[in-house]
């Protein structure tokens, strides 16, 4: 599982940039999908 950002160019708005961007909650989410656990 890899954990990217979206197939889009980046956006300029700062705000739609931290949208973007992988955060911790996706790493977070990510591994518990990979472990199978909720």
């Amino acid at each position: 599982k890899r954990i990217t950002t979206a197939d889009t160019p980046a956006p300029y708005s700062p705000v739609l940039l931290e949208e973007w961007l992988p955060n911790a909650n996706d790493v977070v989410k990510a591994v518990k999908e990979v472990l199978y656990k909720k």
